[in-house]
């Protein structure tokens, strides 16, 4: 019987980056591996979302009750670490009404009836797993995965995490944020960029191109664009900022701004990217484009990339294409910047802020290509020594 490598994310999810980790992990392994094992993709609950363009995928509840020894669970990317089960499971549906009940119990109560009537047998944290938590013999890995939820921890919290995932066979972390949160001496994570950065390796933009909608394909054909994206809270608390930004790039280049969601759990960045146009007035918003291809190639054809979501940008840096964070809140968007970029202008700004370096980073894009590929060296390294490891423990 065929051993099983589990491919485990948060694919099961309509957000884009989470869709992406278990492509990149999936077509990177080595012809060998493939031949000895079977790859099975895991999300937390399990959905279909092959039509979107990820994978069909079973839930942590099924992987406990299948797997066998000698099987191996790569947890493929994603800001993973330290998230409970109640904050992901709101993400999945019937969010006002998982919300409420926390509110009213509080969110221990909340989170023990979780685990004890739909995830009994199963870990505290949902991505993060002990080989002493199973009764079968498997193997444990993390690729370059993120872990902005350990940072509000207690430090007698965050030291129990730590001892789990020192069992564990690999382990990667995507920034020096998260590295140094559990650094332990000989026991230290390894410092990887998120493997999304071999986008252009794994789905080249002729190969992308292929795969998007009419639609799509009719957009990047089109003028050249600049590509905005933002979540809901910062369109909300930066709206007369951002509009003002868009009048200036508007009135500066020869481009038309279009205004890209790319996480549909609650249809969040819809909401806020309407408020930010205002029927058109600031952008055109670009409604229905839910297929991760159509996402991506409009990502690696724009001119420039202005976004919030970490995986718009290096979506965007793996394509060569410009681009910066749109504001100084997101936390895990300054800490990849701050990792990765050696001061390069490619950074986070607040809106106001923007336009000096949009124009030194539309006119620095040597730079910017010197730099993906660094990064692009250190993720296959970083591949490879995962993959080294299983060929070791096979």
């Amino acid at each position: 019987m065929r051993k099983t490598i589990y491919l485990i994310s948060a694919c099961d999810r309509f957000n884009y980056g989470d869709l992406l980790f278990n492509h990149i992990l999936e077509a990177a392994l080595p012809v060998s591996l493939k031949a000895e094992y079977r790859i099975v993709q895991v999300g937390v609950l399990g959905r279909k979302m092959s039509a979107y363009g990820g994978h069909d995928s079973i839930g942590l509840n099924r992987l406990y009750r299948q797997i066998q020894d000698h099987d191996v669970m790569i947890f493929a990317g994603g800001g993973l670490l330290g998230h409970h089960w109640d904050a992901m499971l709101i993400q999945y549906g019937y969010g006002i009404l998982l919300r409420g009940t926390r509110k009213v119990i509080g969110h221990r109560r909340f989170e023990n009836l979780l685990r004890r009537f739909f995830f009994r047998d199963l870990p505290e944290y949902p991505f993060i797993h002990s080989r002493t938590g199973l009764t079968k013999k498997v193997s444990i890995i993390y690729n370059s995965v993120g872990g902005g939820a350990l940072q509000g921890m207690s430090p007698k919290e965050l030291n129990r995490i730590k001892m789990r995932l020192t069992d564990s066979d690999y382990l990667s972390v995507r920034d020096n944020h998260i590295f140094k949160l559990l650094e332990t001496g000989d026991n230290s994570p390894a410092l990887s960029p998120d493997s999304a950065i071999l986008l252009k390796e794994i789905f080249p933009l002729r190969q992308v191109r292929k795969k998007m909608s009419d639609r799509g394909r009719k957009i990047i054909d089109s003028i050249p664009y600049i590509l905005l994206h933002c979540n809901v809270r910062v369109a909300v608390k930066h709206m007369k900022r951002i509009q003002e930004l868009i009048q200036v790039l508007t009135t500066t280049y020869d481009y038309r701004i279009l205004l890209l969601p790319v996480n549909y759990i609650q249809n969040r960045d819809l909401a806020g990217l309407k408020r930010i146009s205002r029927g058109g007035l600031n952008g055109e918003v670009l409604q229905g484009y839910r297929n991760i291809f159509d996402i991506c190639g409009l990502i690696g054809h724009a001119r420039l990339v202005l976004a919030t979501s970490l995986h718009v940008n290096i979506t965007a840096a793996s394509y060569g294409v410009p681009h910066l964070g749109l504001t100084r809140e997101i936390k895990k968007v300054n800490a990849y910047f701050e990792t990765w970029y050696n001061g390069l202008v490619h950074d986070s700004y607040h809106p106001d802020r923007l336009p000096p370096a949009i124009a030194q980073a539309l006119a620095d894009t040597g730079i910017l290509g010197k730099n993906t590929n660094r990064l692009c060296r250190m993720a296959r390294n970083n591949l490879a020594a995962i993959f080294r490891r299983i060929a070791v423990i096979s």
